[in-house]
């Protein structure tokens, strides 16, 4: 899986997501999306430099992973 940036408004979105996190519980904070195709395609065009063949990809923020992967149908 590939780390990369996705775009402003998205990642403060998640920075919020990651911070409540680590506010909550100590330890490592894990976040996946399992997508279905279309949705799956928007996030993985949101982000840079990312394989456009990949079925899962991640991004590290402030030490919280979020996960996204393809859902198998």
């Amino acid at each position: 899986m590939e780390e990369n940036n996705q775009e402003p408004r998205s990642i403060e979105k998640l920075a919020k997501v990651a911070d409540i996190l680590q506010d909550m519980y100590k330890g490592r904070g894990v976040v996946v999306f399992e997508l279905d195709r279309y949705d799956f395609d928007q996030a993985l065009r949101s982000f840079d430099q990312v394989d456009l063949r990949s079925d899962k990809f991640k991004i590290d923020i402030s030490g919280t992973e979020f996960i996204y992967m393809l859902r198998e149908e």
